[in-house]
């Protein structure tokens, strides 16, 4: 991309085939921002388990109260680095067979810190990213 001429911040935006540590890391190497779909894990599963509830924000969402998104921190891959870990769970719909086990639905995507910021709610990013937030939009 750099060798075909083009300048300025670069953002890989990704699903979760991606989700791996031989792209995050030649992201951070070619210094990439990006926004991968993660795959969930035992251990994602369980830094999501530990978001407080309080941290949870509802979203618009086509059944009233369905869904909501909170952030934290995840070390994926066994890696040192944290990156920013945004979540969206969703109650599952009256009726279908994940209401019969499950009380919620979670899709998580992972955030390089130096980067991309989304603004969850009212509540600021962690203090160790340094870019200007925004607020995240339902879709």
């Amino acid at each position: 991309m750099r060798r075909a001429g083009a300048s300025g911040p670069a953002v890989l935006r990704a699903d979760s085939g991606f989700y791996n540590h031989k792209v995050t890391d030649a992201c951070r190497k070619a210094d990439v921002a990006f926004s991968i779909t993660a795959k969930m894990s035992t251990g994602m599963h369980n830094a999501i388990l530990e978001i407080p509830e309080e941290n949870w924000e509802e979203i618009p969402y086509f059944i009233e109260g369905g869904a909501d998104v909170a952030e934290t921190t995840y070390r994926p891959f066994g890696q040192r680095r944290e990156v920013r870990l945004i979540v969206r769970r969703v109650r599952p719909t009256p009726g279908s067979q994940l209401a019969l086990v499950a009380i919620y639905d979670y899709h998580a995507f992972v955030l390089r810190h130096e980067a991309l910021l989304v603004r969850v709610g009212g509540r600021s990013p962690p203090p160790v990213c340094r870019s200007r937030p925004v607020k995240l939009r339902a879709a």
